[in-house]
């Protein structure tokens, strides 16, 4: 076997994606990985995937995050000869750390995978208005392209934990979806009270008890 060649790297200062679509000779080796996050989705074709326990392919829909100092050992799988991927190296805030503590997948790295309709199409849209935006180079692009990683993010946080999401009670749901599409609104209990077509009192009891925090944290 031939010495093989780390693939180099610039450490983001904040953050920096793109999207890449690459043939049967694309590869990455970072043995000691990168000081920075990366996540990696597979829109079509497939990657393939090696850690230091296991290995094996992505498929479309798979989101693959690799934490800094972890090996980064990839490459278009051959049987497959194509690889469609949206990425991103980011640096996370600190309010985005408990969105990463994602499982591992049959290859070892931490992984997701998002199911056709919307939360796939919500981690997807958020990670192609990130792209358009560093394309662009918009004034601010990195508060924007930030803004636009937080929500897909977000939106893979909902697919980590769909089991526990789908079984809480609908009214906290809905109160929910109300924060998430209304973050930079001013918080008034009693106008999301009404939207669950709940008392602020019940409100309040129902919300803490399904997450453990307040509609207002």
């Amino acid at each position: 076997m031939g010495i093989r060649l780390e693939t180099p790297h610039h450490p983001v200062s904040e953050l920096y994606g793109d999207e890449f679509r690459r043939g049967r000779s694309y590869a990455n080796w970072r043995p000691k990985g990168t000081s920075d996050w990366l996540l990696i989705y597979t829109a079509e074709g497939a990657g393939y995937l090696t850690t230091a326990s296991r290995e094996g392919p992505t498929r479309p829909g798979d989101v693959t995050l690799y934490a800094p100092g972890e090996l980064h050992d990839y490459k278009t799988d051959p049987a497959i000869g194509r690889w469609h991927l949206l990425w991103a190296h980011f640096l996370p805030k600190p309010s985005w750390r408990p969105w990463l503590r994602w499982p591992l997948g049959p290859h070892g790295a931490k992984s997701l995978h998002l199911e056709k309709g919307e939360i796939r199409d919500g981690f997807v849209g958020a990670m192609r208005r990130m792209i358009r935006i560093f394309r662009r180079r918009l004034p601010n692009a990195g508060d924007f392209a930030g803004n636009a990683l937080e929500d897909a993010l977000l939106w893979a946080q909902v697919g980590a934990s769909r089991g526990d999401w789908m079984r809480t009670d609908p009214r906290v749901r809905r109160a929910m979806d109300y924060l998430a599409a209304n973050l930079r609104q001013p918080f008034r209990f009693e106008t999301l009270g009404r939207h669950c077509a709940l008392s602020v009192s019940r409100l309040a009891h129902l919300f803490k008890i399904e997450t453990g925090s307040s509609p207002q944290q």
